[in-house]
């Protein structure tokens, strides 16, 4: 006997792919076009996030969510576009990263990441781990605020602290790399 979560999405998939004679190659059918919905977009991996798409619609399904549009692929779409906008989000925080980083006084590459590296370095395991965490991981800052115990704010003096700490690091061994 299905549950009724198990037959709202027998119905969706049926109502997404009415052409495919059993309910594994409509699912296929329907990931698939998540995957080039993603892919066409670039997205530098569009199988987690036609995975990522399914598994928030089957969630809203099994919240009790109905799909009222005559064509239930017009509401994936806008939880697919969520997720896409969602994508370009954490991309640009990753790209923080690198951007976000103290810019040297002058312009000399090569001393400069050199300079960086070294300073990097010079962090604790602990401050080099947040700032990964803050820049680079997938988890929101709150989530991230929230298992260290201290608010957003909080959280977002401490990253302050750690660039500026960072940036008189950097100014320094640059002006010692200019001396020698």
């Amino acid at each position: 006997m299905m549950d009724k979560n198990s037959q709202a999405f027998e119905a969706l998939l049926l109502r997404l792919e009415p052409g495919f004679p059993d309910s594994e190659k409509r699912y296929k059918q329907w990931r698939l076009k998540m995957v080039k919905f993603f892919a066409w977009k670039r997205c530098e991996d569009p199988e987690a996030l036609a995975d990522e798409t399914i598994g928030r619609t089957v969630k809203n399904l099994s919240a009790g969510e109905e799909i009222r549009a005559d064509n239930p692929y017009s509401y994936i779409y806008a939880i697919a576009k969520n997720i896409f906008m969602e994508y370009l989000r954490d991309k640009k925080k990753r790209e923080a990263v690198i951007n976000n980083l103290p810019d040297p006084v002058r312009s000399y590459a090569d001393d400069s990441a050199d300079c960086r590296k070294e300073c990097l370095q010079t962090l604790s395991r602990d401050k080099r781990s947040l700032l990964q965490r803050y820049y680079m991981d997938e988890e929101t800052r709150e989530r991230l605020a929230k298992s260290l115990k201290i608010s957003l704010n909080a959280l977002r003096l401490q990253i302050h602290r750690l660039k500026q700490e960072l940036r008189v690091c950097e100014e320094q061994c640059l002006d010692n790399s200019i001396r020698r």
